[in-house]
């Protein structure tokens, strides 16, 4: 059987860490804040795609410090080029916790260099479980790849409130 040809995408991770900072302020809200609590999220992810694909998967392990714990992330993306090393994209995402789940869309920008690939922009927390229930909130990360997109490491600030 052919395996197929597929290869690491110089793809925005910062929807990852997107993700986990909201997941981020739905934990903090959920176990009572009444006012709101920041919250510093770091996700770390592999992008895998079809070398001429603008859409694709990334797969990756979310940490929140001790309100939130560690968890994994998935997200879908498409991305739209508008030169050889600069580009949009956006898509959604789902983080999973030991006490519930976030779910949302992201939104990004990115920039190539001849050292890395940096990305910025925002998410939105769409619904959430268990202890996330009745989560929302949009908050902006910035994300970096050294190696051409495969994999990606991202920071988010956030902060944390309860619909």
């Amino acid at each position: 059987m052919k395996t197929p040809n597929v290869r690491v995408r110089r793809v925005p991770a910062s929807a990852t860490i997107i993700t986990l900072a909201a997941a981020g302020i739905l934990a903090a809200a959920a176990v009572g804040h009444a006012a709101p609590a920041a919250l510093q999220c770091h996700v770390e992810l592999i992008t895998l795609a079809p070398s001429t694909a603008t859409t694709g998967v990334e797969y990756g392990s979310t940490r929140c410090g001790a309100l939130l714990g560690s968890g994994v992330q998935q997200d879908h993306f498409t991305i739209r080029p508008v030169s050889a090393t600069a580009g949009t994209g956006g898509g959604h995402y789902r983080q999973y916790f030991d006490t519930g789940t976030i779910a949302g869309t992201f939104h990004l920008a990115f920039q190539a260099t001849t050292s890395a690939i940096r990305y910025h922009g925002g998410a939105t927390i769409t619904s959430g479980t268990g202890a996330f229930s009745g989560a929302r909130r949009s908050e902006t990360l910035t994300c970096s790849s050294h190696d051409g997109g495969s994999r990606s490491s991202c920071t988010a600030t956030i902060i944390l409130t309860r619909a």
